[in-house]
């Protein structure tokens, strides 16, 4: 199983590079990197550990279609709370 590890521990770095750079390959990367950590967490019996990371497989399908706002400033939270209302909706 270290194989597994080694490769979900890469493609979940990439995920977060791809992140801030904003390439769109990391959503698929994110997505791999945890399908490979929910095999990891419940071949090693760690159950909630692997639900967790099927929470976010879910989130990487999903996030890529509704872009969160990119910019931090005051008005970033009126576009989080819009952003939650098209989400929602």
């Amino acid at each position: 199983m270290r194989w597994v590890e080694v490769f979900s521990a890469l493609l979940n770095i990439g995920y977060v590079l791809g992140l801030i750079w904003h390439k769109r390959w990391a959503w698929p990367a994110g997505g791999l990197g945890c399908i490979l950590a929910v095999w990891l967490f419940f071949d090693q019996h760690l159950y909630l550990e692997a639900l967790l990371n099927v929470a976010y497989i879910g989130m990487a399908v999903d996030v890529h279609t509704y872009p969160m706002p990119h910019t931090i400033s005051p008005a970033c939270f009126t576009d989080l709370l819009q952003w939650f209302r098209q989400v929602s909706a």
